[in-house]
């Protein structure tokens, strides 16, 4: 449960801040743009968490 919440705060922080670039460059994200953004992050923050998960337990288990 605890890593789920994580991920999602994570997503909503990413996917904000590279809203507020769009935005602050000029180019506002309209909604079909910005969810395809936070899809994009989601896949990202998700991905990068699973596969240092997977990097730790395979560190882990060299050393046992």
């Amino acid at each position: 449960m605890q890593g789920s919440v994580v991920n999602v705060v994570l997503i909503l922080i990413v996917s904000l801040a590279l809203w507020s670039m769009f935005k602050v460059a000029g180019a506002p994200l309209e909604s079909q743009e910005t969810m395809l953004v936070v899809g994009l992050v989601a896949v990202v923050v998700v991905g990068a968490r699973r596969l240092i998960t997977s990097l730790r337990e395979r560190r882990e288990a060299k050393h046992d």
